[in-house]
């Protein structure tokens, strides 16, 4: 016997036909990424009719119980490459959507014990997202104008997708006594790959010490903010004032405060170069005169307004 109704999944194919929003809100995000230059892959989807019709029946008894909605007709994924990442593509999402915490499932992490940890962002759908379907699909399913956003590291996104098919989708014979020491190995596999993830973000910062204790200026840029730059090389005019003082300025500088400037709505697109690096990092942490008398007039502006609009947040 089917688990759901083929007459359901045929009313939600008709409304569902045509609708592209999971391929533009994906172009979307990654413009909000790539305008910061962090490294990532990203993917969406909307759920097919099919899977569409089997949920809201295999839950509807809950969605009534609670007074609930399904949350995740578009999900979308970002896989990281490097894990200090995600804080700073989480504020970027929160920038650009309304994000309901109250029903994002952002784990705390408790050193008492181990276990997989979540970044899955409920996010309302932009109101010109949502005219793109019909008022049906709202007014006869119990689904929200919401979307579902989970970030991920390279690492933790390949653990994720198979313990999804293997655990998750039978979670309840792995609640199983006789499941015990599986559900320990197959956490354990994710605590190896979570210190693969801590490790190479050690191994760099140890990579971008080296290059600042040897004077390598440009290579210690590059290794400490890990972005997608347009230029990697300094002018000649900036890179005669860089000293070894300046240098120790700018190892010290806080990487997610620099990289949240370029993040902002001010900004429409303002090249990545590492000469725009120095000036970002200078006038928001370091403060040399040398390096402000030779900073572009359209950047010293945007940092201002960047700046401004901080202290008014």
């Amino acid at each position: 016997m089917q688990f759901y109704n083929e007459i359901e999944v045929q009313s939600l194919a008709s409304l569902l036909n045509g609708v592209s929003v999971d391929k533009r809100l994906i172009n979307d995000i990654n413009r909000g990424l790539d305008k910061v230059g962090i490294y990532y892959r990203s993917f969406a989807r909307m759920k097919a009719p099919d899977s569409l019709a089997a949920k809201l029946i295999r839950k509807k008894e809950k969605y009534i119980a609670e007074n609930s909605l399904l949350q995740d007709l578009v999900g979308v994924r970002i896989v990281l490459y490097f894990e200090d990442d995600i804080v700073v593509c989480r504020k970027i999402i929160e920038e650009m959507f309304e994000v309901r915490a109250e029903d994002s499932q952002i784990d705390i992490l408790d050193t008492s014990q181990f276990k997989p940890e979540r970044m899955n962002l409920i996010c309302m759908l932009p109101e010109e997202y949502v005219r793109d379907f019909q008022e049906k699909i709202w007014n006869n399913y119990r689904i929200d104008k919401t979307f579902e956003l989970q970030i991920r590291t390279i690492f933790s996104e390949g653990w994720h997708e198979v313990e999804h098919d293997i655990r998750y989708k039978h979670n309840e014979e792995w609640k199983a006594k006789e499941y015990y020491s599986f559900n320990r190995e197959l956490n354990g596999i994710k605590a190896t790959l979570e210190i693969c993830d801590h490790s190479i973000i050690h191994m760099i910062e140890q990579l971008t010490y080296y290059c600042y204790k040897n004077n390598k200026i440009e290579e210690m840029l590059r290794y400490k903010f890990r972005i997608h730059f347009d230029n990697e090389h300094l002018s000649d005019e900036l890179d005669a004032i860089l000293d070894q003082r300046l240098s120790k300025e700018l190892y010290r500088t806080i990487r997610e405060d620099v990289l949240m400037c370029f993040a902002s709505k001010l900004l429409l697109d303002m090249p990545k170069t590492l000469d725009n690096l120095v000036y970002v990092c200078n006038g928001l942490q370091v403060h040399n005169e040398k390096i402000a008398d030779i900073t572009p007039r359209i950047v010293k502006e945007y940092i201002d307004a960047y700046q401004k609009e901080k202290k008014n947040l």
